[in-house]
């Protein structure tokens, strides 16, 4: 287990240069293939996860779980590779040190909210420790939120969160975290869950990867059709259909979930909503931030996707503890 963590730690430390992906676009193109191009990486990502989702399955099924390790590594050295010869080189830019150390703050307190979350069916919403690990959490994310504040030179520039459209954006980041995001972490398990349990169609690794795989092909309508949507009417009209698909597909999901049908016509469009609503907040974040900034605010949504992401799946993993 300490291994298999290290290992999250360094896929979740390696998945942070994505950000970089959306500054090499501005650096590159043209204004008007800028929501394009960013619809079209919000696509390659979503395929490329349902692509491990189908693989991993099969590997499950057939080898061992670890070899889903390795096919990673894999596909890292060929990433490696095509960086290497292809991605267009940029002229370095040193800027001022960095404080690491304060910028940092936020790790334990979003640590101790994720561990109140975690604990509270096991110990009770009603303990003083969860109160405390909450409480405490948010005083450290408040200090935190002070000194980055008044940091000349800040690891997380939070004052970039004056500017309207950003901190609109990042906020729909965050409850799109919460919520949309965990498509993946819901409908695996949703689709594996034994029929006998009541809930669930029952379906093997190997099925189940196949069906998020397609899932996630549906982000080949979505993310063109985000940067479609941006190019003609604008990043916030974009957000607001993604937004708009996604309340209608999870709201149809909690009223009709017993036809394997129905639940797989709804989960594509989940996806096609999340697709078109993440090309939307990037889109956004971009037309509202200089263009020498963009890596750096696109780089504090991505933070806003990383920390709700997982206080999301604790939450969900909390009420699949409690009833299924």
């Amino acid at each position: 287990l300490p291994l298999l963590i290290a290992g999250c730690t360094l896929q979740g430390i390696a998945g942070v240069i994505t950000p970089l992906s959306y500054g090499l676009v501005r650096e590159n193109l043209h204004d008007k293939y800028i929501p394009m191009a960013i619809g079209l990486i919000v696509t390659a990502g979503m395929i490329g996860a349902g692509a491990i989702y189908l693989m991993s399955g099969v590997v499950i099924d057939h080898y061992s779980w670890q070899g889903g390790f390795w096919f990673k590594v894999v596909l890292a050295a060929v990433t490696l590779v095509l960086v290497w010869r292809w991605v267009p080189d940029t002229r370095p830019h040193p800027g001022p040190k960095l404080d690491l150390l304060r910028g940092l703050l936020f790790v334990p307190g979003l640590c101790a909210i994720l561990v109140a979350v975690q604990k509270m069916g096991a110990w009770g919403v009603g303990d003083p420790r969860i109160a405390g690990l909450i409480g405490g959490g948010l005083v450290v994310l408040a200090i935190w939120g002070r000194l980055q504040w008044q940091a000349d030179h800040p690891l997380i520039n939070v004052r970039s969160l004056i500017e309207r459209r950003v901190l609109i954006a990042n906020a729909c980041m965050m409850f799109l975290a919460l919520g949309g995001l965990q498509l993946g972490q819901v409908f695996s398990l949703f689709f594996q869950q034994p029929t006998a349990t009541g809930t669930g169609l029952g379906y093997t690794a190997t099925v189940a990867g196949g069906i998020m795989f397609m899932l996630n092909i549906s982000a080949l309508l979505g993310g063109p059709l985000s940067g479609r949507i941006a190019g003609r009417f604008g990043p916030r009209a974009t957000l607001l259909v993604g937004m708009g698909v996604l309340a209608v597909a999870w709201g149809s999901l909690m009223a009709w979930h017993g036809d394997a049908r129905v639940v797989l016509g709804q989960a594509v469009f989940c996806s096609l909503g999340l697709a078109i609503a993440q090309g939307g907040i990037y889109n956004v974040i971009i037309a509202a931030t200089p263009r020498e900034r963009t890596g750096e605010a696109t780089g504090l949504t991505y933070v806003f996707l990383a920390c709700f992401f997982a206080v999301g799946a604790q939450c969900l993993f909390a009420l699949l503890a409690t009833d299924t």
